[in-house]
Formats: C-alpha cells, structure tokens, sequence
C-alpha cells in the first residue's frame, strides 16, 4: 500500500519563469513528493537561481541609471546656472554700452 500522505490528490501547477521572461508551465496529476526529488527540483533550483541572478544583474543596471541620472541632473543644473550667469553679464554689457552711447 502506498502512502497516501506523500500523494497529491489534485493537480499541481508548476510554473518556472526563464531567463528571458517566457514561462514554462507543468501539470501533474497525483504527484509524489519523491517524484519531485531529482530532475524536477534540479530544474526548479535551477531557473530559481537563474532569476536571482537576473534580478541582482537588472538592479545594478538600475542603479547604474540612477547614478547617471543624478549626475546628469548635477550637470543640467551646472549648465542652467552658468546660462543664467552669462545672460545677465550680457544684459550688462548691453547696459554699459548704452550708457557709453547716451555720454558720448
């Protein structure tokens, strides 16, 4: 007689998400725990370890982005201040030369 308390009674979804995004499902009716042992759990740990793998590689590539960005933001700020600085040296010099050309 088997052991009834290592058997599934229903069905048992498996769905393993690869590398690239594309999910792979299984259906298994009256699974054993031992049929989940071996390949099957080799497969699962694996595309598990995969996915850690993937998601630390898109979170270092997302702080990377970051960190341009806020350096981006630095240099637009440096950029829109010297701007400013330099429409008002113009303004100026617009000024002075009118104030040469009213006393000449």
């Amino acid at each position: 007689m088997a052991k009834s308390s290592h058997v599934f009674t229903t069905k048992v979804c498996i769905i393993l998400f690869t590398l690239y995004g594309f999910v792979s499902v299984a259906v298994f009716n009256n699974i054993t725990l031992s049929n989940l042992e071996g390949p099957l759990l080799d497969l699962i740990k694996k595309q598990i370890d995969q996915i850690g793998t993937k998601k630390s590689s898109l979170a270092l590539k997302f702080r990377s982005i970051e960190d341009k960005m806020i350096l981006l933001n630095k240099q637009l700020e440096a950029s829109e201040k010297y701007k400013s600085e330099y429409l008002n040296r113009y303004e100026d010099a617009i000024k002075d030369k009118k104030k040469l050309a009213a006393i000449i």
